[in-house]
């Protein structure tokens, strides 16, 4: 019986110690950021879009805006973009890019952006006709790649369906796959 008392004093620290981690956690998180919606600059645009701030917040590491754009105009806007700053005093860490589309007059809709920027102090919101295209290093070597096997003469992907292959042979070949696979290892794929 002491056993079972003992095993429930452990369960209990336990659960104890989770509830008061995740609470302390959340505090210190939540007490870490500073508002910035007085240091926010938002610009209308000239179609009638406007920006209200919801909840614009960072600390040291990151930062989130959360705005609702407003159709203040008599027409429906096909298409815009919001551009959205962030900055350390006057210097810009990130800008981030959110898409508009067919928003009729009067709507309004919510939108939340995150930054990854150290020390972000102010936010300075405008709107724009285009937004440029992000690309990464990963997609300029996919296209370097491209470029190369459209540019080889000797390079042809192999179509399986030229050999005409029965179907037992494909059984075989997948039955001999999976014999080569390690034991262990299969449970992975499944």
């Amino acid at each position: 019986m002491s056993r079972l008392k003992t095993l429930g004093t452990y369960v209990l620290v336990v659960v104890a110690f989770f509830f008061f981690s995740t609470f302390a956690a959340d505090v210190i998180l939540n007490n870490s950021y500073n508002n910035l919606s007085n240091t926010t600059e938002i610009t209308k645009s000239e179609e009638g879009l406007n920006v209200e701030t919801v909840e614009v917040k960072a600390n040291r590491r990151q930062g989130s805006f959360t705005g609702r754009v407003v159709n203040t105009s008599s027409s429906t806007i096909a298409r815009k973009y919001i551009r959205i700053r962030a900055y350390d005093g006057d210097i810009l860490l990130q800008t981030r890019y959110m898409t508009v589309n067919d928003i009729a007059p009067g709507e309004s809709r919510e939108f939340t952006t995150k930054f990854t920027a150290d020390g972000i102090d102010n936010y300075k919101v405008d709107f724009t006709d285009e937004a440029p295209i992000e690309r990464t290093i990963i997609d300029d070597a996919i296209d370097k790649i491209k470029s190369l096997i459209d540019e080889s003469e000797g390079f042809k992907p192999i179509d399986v369906n030229d050999y005409n292959i029965p179907g037992w042979a494909w059984v075989v070949a997948a039955g001999w796959v999976l014999y080569a696979i390690p034991s262990g290892a299969i449970w992975f794929i499944i």
